[in-house]
């Protein structure tokens, strides 16, 4: 594969982005900030059974088990043990879960003014009438 399975907080940087991390005490001092994340398993690979088996081991707290989208599962867990499991040989990989928002598309000024989205010729009303 060659690129990283585990991407860090800081490697993921999107406008508008919340982080949605939330510390919770438990285990050793080293592991005891939880974070949410996204893990994504190999196609075939039984999502519900290995995310079991994941926070079994690596004492993670599953959230969602997904299997249409895509094959994996969220869960909160700490970065030592989202690192641990993106190096497993079943896992795609593993991401921070994060909040995104979306905003409308916006019309400039301009071409609001001259009613350029109304323009036949131009196409641009949103519907998609290319040839």
């Amino acid at each position: 594969m060659g690129a990283r399975k585990f991407v860090r907080r800081g490697a993921v940087l999107l406008a508008g982005a919340l982080i949605a991390g939330l510390p919770i005490a438990s285990g050793s001092a080293q592991e005891s900030a939880r974070e949410r994340y996204i893990v994504v398993l190999e196609r075939g690979v039984p999502a519900h059974a290995t995310a079991h088996e994941h926070a079994r081991s690596e004492n993670a707290e599953v959230g969602f088990v997904y299997e249409h989208a895509l094959n994996g599962y969220s869960a909160m867990m700490s970065p030592q043990a989202a690192e641990r499991i993106a190096n497993r040989p079943n896992v795609e990989y593993v991401e921070p879960d994060i909040e995104l928002h979306a905003s409308a598309q916006t019309l400039p000024t301009g071409v609001n003014r001259i009613d350029g989205e109304l323009s036949p010729t131009a196409r641009i009303n949103g519907i998609d009438e290319r040839i």
